[in-house]
């Protein structure tokens, strides 16, 4: 039996043209390194110079999907004599979009003439499409000087080295090093065994073209849309003295279409909202769902593939259908009141569709907390605290429904303009009222402990602001029933940036806000709020004690330290201030 065995798949690799009897073939050595499966998905990538040299590599079982891509056909390949899909292909970004489709790869043969260089990039780019065991291959035939390209000599060495003992390389380096098993460089061939499994990161603009093709046992239903659209920012935006480049207010904002999609199949909630299946992230795991993917709980190999580290993959499972209002940053006032809320418009319509729908989300460990700030929130929006549910580590799911942000602060920025609706149901259903009178100023502080973005001189300002008939608040130290009062009534608001601030969504009156800011803190928040609230605006700007790479961008300097600089702010601030006496008077 052993002996048939070993025949029937010494055969099958034949005809994979991986016989050194073949002349275009595979060397035989390498026949062990492909992948043992039923049926292989196997790509070759090609163009008009590959010639009858992809015949061999074409031939295949009949179990097996054989995919060329390439610019265009050649006559004597004879694709559909050979029951062989083609894809076309002009460029390495043209490929690598055209393998979302195909999902994971158990093998890729690279016939495309290049040099060295792009060769590399090729790898590089491409090596993380390939399921675990998958083999990357690269005809040497096919490299314009035949030399190894610089990458995969750089792994070798690195095979097998576990990530604490490569963290000083970079981290593209050390995860691709991570990914590899083996490395073999012969005469006519440079081949490269993938280990572990990763996911392509899902963008929500592409899923319901991708997911469908590279994930067939995931179910994708629509249950409700609404269109793009356009809004003009309706704050009076005026930016004072900065010492560098001001981005990310913009006067006009193109909001996407709005999905509320149903999922259904073997479903990973892992934590920080990560949603995964098999092979793919979904894109409601990502709260900048337009700009770089990115999530904490993943491991970036690259601009498009992640793995999932061990201690966020699910052993249990939860049944029922969920709604999915998990957080990136579990807990945090600031992320829920911007990122969660914005997700929860599609409740109504899933739960009329779905009667026994649940809404899920996660806290970070067991017996962390009761999350008693998401419950009343959720409960304003019109979600019962019995149909609410959380977990304390990740869980396998069946059912998820998850909506498209109507929120979105990083490039491009947007703001859906129903969420003013969210806001004010919010308001309406959280307010109480206060015991002691506010001033219609209010100056938004923090305390000195907040680590991040830490104002050295916070109680100079504050006097500052008293002096001009502000009353200093910290909102923390009110419930938040009393937050919404005070801040539903209050005319002007004056403060950091950051959370604090946030509460101007329970705001009907505002006129003016005048925000505190050092020059590196790049989030926009406020002005996704005030662009549906309007008002006048004011940014006044400060130095960090650590400034952004002059071409890139720092977490470091965007947490910074720093001073409220008066000597630079003082007049215009004073200027601003005078106006708003004059417009209370």
């Amino acid at each position: 039996m052993r002996r048939t065995r070993r025949r029937a798949d010494h055969e099958e690799r034949d005809t994979l043209g991986l016989n050194e009897t073949q002349q275009t073939g595979l060397p035989a050595r390498y026949a062990a390194l492909l992948p043992e499966r039923a049926r292989r998905v196997v790509v070759v990538l090609a163009d008009a110079r590959t010639g009858t040299e992809i015949l061999p590599y074409i031939t295949h079982r009949p179990a097996d999907t054989v995919i060329v891509i390439s610019p265009e056909v050649a006559p004597e390949w004879e694709l559909d004599d050979r029951d062989v899909q083609h894809r076309a292909a002009a460029n390495l970004l043209e490929v690598n979009w055209q393998l979302r489709f195909v999902g994971p790869v158990d093998v890729m043969i690279d016939l495309a003439h290049a040099n060295a260089s792009d060769h590399d990039a090729t790898w590089r780019k491409l090596f993380f499409h390939l399921r675990p065991n998958g083999l990357y291959l690269l005809r040497r035939s096919a490299v314009s000087d035949r030399a190894v390209p610089g990458s995969f000599l750089a792994v070798a060495p690195w095979v097998g080295a576990p990530a604490k003992a490569q963290s000083g390389r970079s981290a593209a380096d050390r995860e691709l090093a991570l990914a590899t098993s083996t490395v073999t460089v012969g005469a006519d061939h440079v081949a490269a065994v993938k280990r572990n499994k990763h996911v392509l990161k899902v963008r929500e603009a592409d899923a319901g073209r991708i997911l469908p093709s590279r994930e067939p046992a995931l179910g994708l239903e629509i249950l409700r849309s609404m269109p793009s659209g356009t809004l003009d920012v309706r704050a009076n935006i005026e930016s004072h003295e900065a010492a560098v480049e001001i981005t990310g207010l913009p006067e006009v904002m193109e909001y996407p279409a709005l999905h509320l999609n149903r999922y259904t199949g073997r479903i990973a909630m892992a934590s920080n909202a990560l949603l995964y299946h098999r092979f793919s992230a979904l894109p409601d795991s990502f709260r900048h769902h337009r700009a770089n993917l990115s999530n904490p709980r993943l491991v970036d190999a690259n601009g498009d593939f992640a793995r999932v580290p061990a201690n966020v993959r699910p052993t249990k499972e939860l049944a029922g259908t969920y709604y999915h209002l998990d957080s990136e940053n579990s807990g945090h006032y600031g992320h829920l009141m911007t990122e969660v809320i914005s997700r929860a418009w599609g409740w109504p319509a899933a739960k009329e569709a779905i009667p026994d729908l649940k809404a899920l989300f996660r806290i970070r460990y067991p017996n962390e907390r009761r999350p008693e700030l998401e419950l009343r929130v959720f409960e304003a929006l019109g979600i019962p605290r019995d149909d609410v549910v959380w977990v304390d580590e990740p869980v396998w799911l069946e059912d998820v429904v998850a909506a498209t942000p109507m929120w979105h602060n990083q490039f491009p920025h947007y703001v859906h303009p129903d969420l003013a609706s969210t806001w004010s149901a919010l308001r309406e259903n959280l307010r109480r009222p206060l015991s002691t009178p506010l001033s219609r100023k209010i100056f938004v502080s923090r305390r000195d402990d907040t680590g991040n973005r830490s104002c050295r001189n916070t109680r100079e300002v504050e006097a500052f602001f008293a002096d001009h008939g502000f009353d200093v608040l910290y909102p923390e130290l009110f419930d938040l029933g009393e937050q919404a009062a005070i801040f539903a009534d209050v005319e002007v608001v004056a403060g950091f940036g950051g959370s604090a601030v946030f509460n101007i969504l329970f705001s009907t009156k505002l006129r003016t806000l005048i925000l505190l800011n050092h020059e590196a803190y790049t989030a926009r928040n406020e002005h996704l709020y005030t662009a549906l609230l309007g008002g006048d605006v004011h940014y006044f700007w400060s130095a960090p004690d650590i400034s952004h790479p002059e071409s890139g961008w720092s977490e470091e300097a965007y947490y910074s330290g720093w001073e409220f600089d008066f000597a630079r702010n003082r007049a215009g601030l004073e200027t601003v201030l005078a106006a708003v006496a004059e417009g209370s008077s």
